[in-house]
């Protein structure tokens, strides 16, 4: 039987990360030399086995493959470990590996300690980190337990969430300006918008069917709820709601100008003043019902 002398001469991980979302490739660069007994260095071809193992001596191989013609020139060999047999997962898990060579059914000792980069693999378990210090890209995240997550929507049952605040006093505490491209609501109704150019609605309902109306401002609930003219003014809950036509009124109090549609050039002052004018024009009333 012949017998051999090894050398460990490069023991290294090719882990190269192509783009984002590529895999580790799973395998170990090894380069060695062998000699025969004599020391002279070995130029043959040999079968040859690679084993790992978690001790020194002894166990149960936790992986192996043989490679059946490994060319070995001046002494000296390469090989990819995990080129013809796949490592199983978790098996580089941080515990101590042991590389054994078995060459022309010859075992050889003592078997190479895997140390430092070898452990680059375990770089490859990052795909199912829980925390990390840093990540540009994460294709499914643990979820925080503070909030919950339900479709298109995230929502928190407890508590106060501040902006620009560490101490909120209230449900949702903001701390400088808010901006809205649409409405603000309240209990489910815009309460405070700006649909068009130089119009303010404020109120549960205000100007609700008013559409492209310049000038307006409507105060109130349902304050010129059918308002379609330019140039009213209408603060009250209900102040000018059956309005749709008419066009520079001024309308302040409960009810004020309520029924009025088609009339326009109109001041009405007080609690239900012009509550029966529907197209009179031009009428200044003042008072409660005036």
């Amino acid at each position: 039987m012949k017998s051999y002398l090894y050398v460990i001469t490069a023991l290294t991980f090719l882990v190269v990360v192509i783009g984002v979302y590529a895999n580790v490739p799973g395998q170990i660069n090894f380069g060695g030399s062998l000699s025969d007994s004599s020391g002279n260095p070995l130029n043959d071809t040999v079968i040859i086995q690679f084993s790992i193992y978690t001790d020194s001596t002894g166990g149960t191989s936790q992986w192996t493959e043989t490679n059946p013609s490994l060319e070995v020139i001046n002494g000296n060999f390469d090989h990819y470990l995990g080129s013809i047999q796949s490592f199983p997962n978790g098996l580089f898990d941080g515990s101590i590996k042991w590389l054994e060579l078995t060459v022309n059914s010859e075992i050889l000792s003592p078997r190479q300690k895997l140390v430092s980069v070898p452990y680059g693999f375990r770089s490859a378990e990052a795909d199912h980190a829980t925390t990390a210090d840093t990540a540009d890209v994460a294709l499914t995240s643990m979820p925080d337990n503070d909030w919950t997550i339900s479709a298109d929507d995230i929502y928190h049952e407890t508590g106060n969430v501040g902006i620009h605040t560490t101490s909120p006093s209230v449900a949702l505490d903001v701390n400088g300006k808010i901006n809205s491209d649409s409405a603000y609501q309240f209990q489910g109704a815009d309460a405070i918008s700006m649909p068009w150019y130089s119009g303010t609605l404020v109120g549960r309902e205000a100007g609700m069917n008013a559409t492209h109306v310049s000038d307006g401002t409507f105060i109130g609930f349902r304050a010129g709820f059918y308002n379609q003219a330019h140039y009213n003014t209408f603060v009250g809950t209900h102040a000018g709601q059956s309005n749709t036509s008419g066009y520079s009124n001024t309308f302040i109090g409960r009810s004020s100008g309520s029924n009025n549609t088609d009339g326009y050039w109109n001041t009405f002052v007080g609690q239900g003043a012009g509550y029966n004018n529907e197209t009179g024009s031009q009428n200044a009333f003042l008072g409660v019902f005036a």
